[in-house]
């Protein structure tokens, strides 16, 4: 029968700071004492195995299932464990190549199950403050330890070891990744986009979720978390909110709301609080510690240029947990209309449009909600089939080819892409340019500048060809072309009559 070494490594799974700590509660014959335990925090001891121990050599130990309290029907069991013997049921690793961090992480993905079947020993809730705690397990034993901090690990107490040490630790509470909000397209995660007004876009905002956390040595119970998401640029979908937790725990009712600024709030109820003052109830809650929290959302993108996105994640109301933002672009196109012969004169009188590679044309649609300076003006950016349906701008503002008060075109709204510009009508006096085929790079990190967002392009007319103002081609070449005939047939005449005379 093969032996299991004296203790497994430790597995430290949790999130919060190492606090200080001490306290020694009564010692007897079979004790854990636990490091770097945090006041208020509560410790549990759990017996999974019987140990007892060869009295010729005191490291090895046997293993064995308990009657009462069998653990080898939980899932997992056969991939880290094997039971040997007739009689009593022997534990042993699965094959030797399960390691102790497969052992203990087997325990921890499987808390609930491992505490619903195993005895607890003792339970011990560190109320002084110290820096070490001890518990009194009563008996020899393969323990599973797990504290309201999500701190776990394991260890053997035998006879031959009557005692064993635990070094706890922790983070100090929840916590937000450096990409906390992303940008979701087409399954990619990303910070920086580039996409047309009226694009639904797919957020996520995640951050790892403790039931506590701890502050200068003492632990506060979490009670919710709350997400709010402040856009610049994005109108937010209220009813594509959802909120999921990891491990397939069940998400607690949340309640969700759009302000009249745009903003979203989501409030995540977690521990629970009754009554007020000395007599209030506190009660953590039982998540895996961490959790990942994953928020998700649409939201379509209504500005011009540039639009941002910034995500916030708090507790108990109004402790900041942490923050990240979001940045979307689109670019604008500016056309100037000059005279090819002198690139200096802008022509007013030139109308614009532009198509896309597939051949459609560029429709904007501008809506202002409100005046002055709480005016508003959003953006949707389509594409239509048919000129006629298509924005077009004019290099007057007269708005016809005989205007004379020249402005800029400018084109908003426009994602990273090949495009054609396409004049569709010229300057009175002038021909149609050939359509200009030009290209919009997207970028690929946060611009502290958006001014490269605008390109600029000129567009060169020619005069057309000075016709004749009246009576066809004109009748001055028809008398030249008399003339030459008239004079061509005396040569001929007088070249006979000498040939004749001859």
């Amino acid at each position: 029968m093969k032996k299991i070494k004296k203790i497994f490594a430790l597995l430290i799974a949790m999130v919060m700071v190492l606090g200080m700590s001490t306290s020694v509660f009564a010692a007897s014959t079979f004790t854990i004492t636990l490091n770097g335990a945090i006041k208020g925090a509560k410790y549990e001891a759990y017996k999974v195995f019987d140990v007892t121990y060869d009295a010729a050599d005191n490291n090895k130990v046997n293993y064995s299932i308990i009657s009462v309290h069998d653990v080898s029907t939980i899932e997992g069991f056969s991939s880290v464990f094997k039971i040997v013997g007739d009689g009593t049921k022997y534990v042993e690793r699965a094959n030797s190549d399960v390691t102790d961090e497969q052992i203990i992480n087997w325990l921890k993905n499987h808390e609930t199950q491992v505490k619903a079947k195993c005895e607890k020993a003792v339970e011990v809730t560190n109320n002084a403050g110290s820096d070490a705690i001890t518990l009194d397990v009563g008996s020899a034993g393969y323990y599973f330890i797990a504290s309201t901090l999500g701190d776990k690990s394991a260890v053997t107490i035998d006879t031959a070891h009557p005692t064993a040490t635990v070094n706890s630790k922790i983070t100090d509470g929840p916590s937000v990744d450096d990409n906390a909000k992303k940008i979701v397209i087409d399954g990619k995660e990303v910070d920086v986009a580039d996409l047309e007004p009226g694009t639904v876009v797919d957020f996520k905002v995640e951050f790892n979720a403790t039931n506590y956390v701890v502050n200068n040595g003492e632990q506060t119970v979490i009670l919710n978390y709350v997400v709010e998401d402040a856009p610049n640029g994005f109108a937010i979908q209220e009813d594509t909110v959802s909120v999921s937790l990891d491990g397939n725990q069940t998400a607690p009712t949340i309640t969700k709301s759009v302000g009249t600024d745009g903003k979203l709030t989501v409030t995540i109820p977690w521990g629970t609080k009754t009554g007020e003052g000395d007599g209030a109830v506190i009660t953590p809650a039982t998540y895996n510690n961490p959790t990942k929290v994953t928020v998700t959302y649409k939201a379509t993108l209504t500005a011009v240029t540039k639009a941002t996105n910034k995500a916030t994640v708090s507790y108990n109301d109004d402790k900041k947990v942490g923050d990240d933002e979001t940045e979307v672009y689109n670019h604008i196109v500016d056309v100037d209309k000059v005279d090819a012969d002198n690139t200096s004169t802008k022509l007013p009188g030139a109308q614009f449009a532009i198509k896309n590679s597939e051949g459609k044309y560029y429709k904007v649609t501008e809506t202002t909600t409100g005046e002055d300076d709480s005016a508003k003006t959003t953006y949707v950016v389509t594409w239509v089939e048919a000129l006629a349906d298509a924005t077009t701008y004019w290099t007057s503002a007269e708005k016809t080819n005989a205007g004379t008060t020249y402005q800029q075109v400018e084109f908003k709204g426009l994602e990273a892409g090949t495009y054609k510009l396409v004049e569709v009508t010229a300057p009175k006096g002038y021909n149609l340019a050939a359509e200009k085929e030009f290209t919009l790079n997207a970028p690929t990190e946060k611009l502290s500048d958006t001014s490269i967002l605008t390109v600029s392009y000129s567009v060169e007319d020619k005069k057309g060809t000075t016709l004749p103002s009246t009576g066809g081609i004109g009748t001055t070449i028809f008398y030249i072309i008399g003339a030459i005939l008239v004079i061509g047939a005396g040569v001929v005449l007088v070249t006979r009559r000498r040939m004749n005379a001859n």
